[in-house]
């Protein structure tokens, strides 16, 4: 016998829609504010499971695709990040091929990137999974996945994760501290959790050696640079490596979460909103000088 399907948290973020996807599934989104000619925010934490660690990949751009949009940012926490990175550049090249489409069809010139990109206005990638961190490719690393995979799974089986998220969310309001908890501590989402770092070492590396230049839209690049318990030198080494990717991209700009390790959404969300909400004026201002 099935059992009933529950969503835990229903309406406590706005309200509560659902996306098909290509391969049928259905996904469950939450949207706040007016529905149409809004400004726009995907956030992406993580992979959805379906289809290891770039499953969430196809997921966002489909959720993207079915609300429509005048300007949008893409935010993406820890392996989110190189999701809303990819994510990013499809929706660039959708734009750019319906303006080259359009073009062909009015006899006007349509290469003009920099206008071709309002489909995306900026990427803010928080504390993200960063390929030129050396220690991914350590073999302590690996070791230390594997591990956290079979913990993932035996702790939801033994009900032992539920209350460690709980913990982690401190600082949310209890109802969505409550509803993340029940949704993240199932026996499915331990499996996909664990589905997801089966790969995503050797996803890490492909990113090393496809290389990353993001073009025609802004990045904002936030890190937490306040080292965890016992994160000491693992802390240092990304802080070293968000360093060197703004360093290496002109279009990235670096911003330092000063009161956070990685769960910069937790402890320091306004660090997040601010970056969101800049992108979005400086797109405003670009296409109205007078707004201010």
């Amino acid at each position: 016998m099935r059992r009933p399907f529950v969503c835990p948290g229903v309406g406590l973020l706005g309200d509560d829609r659902f996306v098909p996807t290509r391969d049928g599934r259905w996904l469950r989104t939450m949207v706040a504010g007016p529905a149409a000619g809004a400004s726009g925010v995907s956030e992406a934490s993580s992979a959805s499971g379906a289809g290891g660690t770039w499953g969430g990949l196809a997921d966002l751009v489909d959720v993207v695709r079915a609300f429509p949009h005048r300007r949008l940012v893409l935010v993406g926490h820890s392996w989110g990040g190189p999701i809303v990175r990819r994510a990013a550049q499809i929706l660039l090249d959708d734009a750019h091929a319906a303006a080259r489409s359009g073009s062909a069809g009015s006899g006007e010139r349509g290469d003009d990137a920099s206008r071709d990109d309002r489909g995306v206005t900026g990427v803010v990638l928080v504390d993200p999974t960063d390929e030129n961190a050396d220690l991914y490719f350590h073999r302590s690393t690996a070791v230390t996945m594997r591990l956290n995979r079979f913990l993932l799974v035996g702790m939801a089986r033994f009900g032992l994760l539920r209350p460690l998220l709980h913990r982690m969310g401190e600082g949310l309001p209890t109802a969505v501290r409550d509803a993340a908890a029940q949704a993240g501590a199932t026996a499915e989402a331990a499996a996909a959790s664990a589905a997801e770092l089966s790969g995503f070492l050797s996803d890490v590396r492909d990113l090393r050696e496809a290389g990353w230049q993001p073009q025609h839209v802004p990045v904002r690049l936030v890190s937490g640079v306040r080292p965890g318990p016992r994160e000491g030198a693992t802390r240092d080494a990304l802080i070293a490596a968000h360093r060197t990717t703004a360093r290496d991209n002109l279009r990235v700009e670096l911003v330092e979460a000063t009161a956070s390790s990685h769960l910069v959404p937790l402890t320091e969300p306004e660090v997040v909103v601010g970056q969101v909400r800049d992108l979005l004026g400086a797109a405003r201002r670009e296409e109205d000088p007078r707004e201010h």
